[in-house]
């Protein structure tokens, strides 16, 4: 018995060598021999130029804790969980690798492999395929990598690395909002392509210097041609981007956009208006002064009538400042005249004159004249009688920009209403013989408010209609003392800020449309005017 208590010694210490052998082969990066059909296996995938997010180190590819390498291969397959790396660009995956058939997989051996990371957006993620989902945006680039990136690679089962290459191509868009939209407001986003929505989000409005914009990123699988491509922000127009482009991997495009102040509007309201200017620049400011009130065209029966004057169209390039409070007047169409015995129309509001009476109560009144249209950068208020646009010897009021003159009001017979605008007052001719009376002409211009329209009185037996109210303007005509015969009211006359605006430019009687005075305030630039377009972002990522 005891000549084998040696030999048993010895197969126990074999037994413990052979044991610490067998640990020691189990080192990181290599595989063990197969279990069966169960290899486990690690990989590297390293920070390589085709892992990258940027060039910008925070907005690279940031491995997860709970990323997955996805490997397939002929008869072997598996999932490899992040291990080492969680926080930086280049990390170790290891996990379990199912192999079909016996044997050691040859060094050769080709595998293929998918990241599909924790926060994965994609609804389908596989070597062979990616479905990015219409809602496909985010907040930032960094972000979108994270959610939409689509990396893959082909390897070596004896390699034991894996270099990772970028499928997602990423459209940076910077959208910068000059038309008065506030910091943290949503807006919605639909990104348009051929005349089909492909992508489909929201975004919050932020404060980027002094502008607002709108920052997004939106991911596309590389090939995506972008053909006749637009994104639309709310109800805003929609604004073209790119040409014909097929998207590469790897890239960035950066587009940045403007969307400048839309046309604002302002028409007859009978009190003060007022603009907020949405972002400093160049403006075109448009003014229509109002249309002058009818008459009767015959004395006493009928009911054709005689038009009132049109209003004077004024228009200038203005340099306005972001935050200006604009004051907007938009005169009133001067009232049309009846037969009565206070026949006169009424007169226009913002310094159009009232019509005067016929001589009988069966005899027709003059119409009212229209009012004035101006804008200012401070409130002038509402011009009247003791309330011009000027001081003085025609020195301007400081703050105004603009005026369009109200057009003079109608009278019977031959009588044809001055028009508004021009840089002089227009006069209107006499019911007689549709003529001018010197004795008119050079009439004292005493303020802004036109005059109104003299009743009718009676000269050698002439029984007469009442005479048009004078149109109101930057300069205006009032009454005309001593008048014994029917007269068409006067034009009120325009007026530009040439030393502070460019391109002043009046024209009489240019509110063609007539009625009510208006003014349009437009960005010089049409809306899709000076835009930068596509910009790729040629370096790797």
């Amino acid at each position: 018995m005891k000549r084998h208590i040696p030999i048993l010694l010895f197969a126990i210490i074999s037994l413990l060598l052979n044991t610490s052998c067998s640990k020691d082969d189990v080192t990181s990066g290599e595989s063990t021999e197969p279990k069966g059909s169960v290899i486990h296996y690690s990989a590297t995938v390293s920070d390589g130029s085709n892992t990258r997010a940027t060039l910008d180190d925070k907005k690279k590819y940031i491995f997860e804790t709970g990323d997955i390498l996805r490997i397939t291969g002929t008869n072997i397959s598996g999932d490899l969980t992040l291990k080492t790396g969680a926080g930086t660009n280049s990390a170790i995956f290891e996990g379990d690798l199912t192999y079909t058939v016996s044997g050691t997989p040859d060094a050769s051996l080709e595998l293929k492999a998918v990241l599909v990371s924790t926060n994965n957006a994609m609804s389908t993620l596989t070597y062979e395929a990616a479905t990015y989902p219409t809602t496909a945006i985010a907040s930032t680039l960094a972000e979108a990598v994270q959610k939409y990136s689509y990396f893959k690679a082909t390897s070596t089962y004896g390699a034991k690395s894996f270099s990772m290459a970028q499928q997602s191509a990423f459209l940076n868009f910077t959208v910068t909002i000059l038309d008065g939209t506030s910091t943290g407001d949503p807006l919605s986003i639909d990104i348009n392509n051929g005349g089909t929505s492909v992508r489909t989000g929201t975004v919050t409005t932020a404060t980027s210097g002094s502008d607002i914009v709108a920052q997004f990123v939106a991911a596309f699988p590389v090939g995506t041609t972008m053909s006749n491509a637009s994104v639309q922000l709310g109800s805003k127009a929609a604004i073209p981007f790119g040409g014909s482009t097929a998207l590469a991997a790897n890239k960035i495009y950066n587009i940045k956009k403007t969307i400048y102040p839309v046309p604002a509007t302002f028409t007859y309201t009978g009190y003060r208006q007022t603009y907020a200017v949405p972002a400093s620049g160049w403006y075109t400011i448009q003014a229509y002064g109002a249309e002058g009130g009818k008459s009767f065209k015959n004395l006493e029966d009928g009911v054709g009538k005689n038009n009132g004057g049109k209003g004077g169209y004024s228009s200038i390039s203005y340099y306005l400042t972001k935050g200006q409070a604009l004051s907007i007047y938009c005169g009133g169409i001067g009232g049309d005249a009846t037969r009565a015995a206070s026949g006169g129309g009424a007169a226009g509001w913002n310094g159009g004159g009232a019509g005067g009476n016929g001589y009988a109560s069966t005899y027709t009144g003059g119409g009212g004249g229209g009012g004035a249209t101006y804008v200012a950068t401070t409130d002038l208020g509402l011009i009247s009688s003791t309330n011009a646009l000027y001081t003085g010897d025609f020195v301007t009021k400081p703050g105004l920009i603009l005026v369009a003159g109200g057009g003079g009001g109608g009278a019977y017979n031959n009588c044809t209403a001055g028009a508004g605008g021009g840089n002089n007052c227009n006069l209107g001719t006499r019911a007689s013989d549709g003529k001018t009376s010197d004795s008119y002409m050079n009439v004292t211009v005493t303020g802004s408010q036109g005059g109104n329209g003299n009743n009718s009185s009676a000269d050698d037996n002439h029984k007469r209609g009442g005479s048009g109210g004078h149109g109101g303007g930057f300069k205006a005509i009032p009454t005309l003392s001593g008048q014994n015969m029917t007269y068409a009211g006067f034009g009120g006359s325009s007026w530009g800020d040439i030393t502070n605006g460019t391109g002043y430019n009046s024209v009489s009687g240019g509110a063609t449309e007539g009625g009510n005075g208006k003014v349009i305030i437009s960005w010089v630039n049409s809306p899709l005017q000076g835009l930068n377009d596509y910009n790729q972002e040629n370096k790797d990522w």
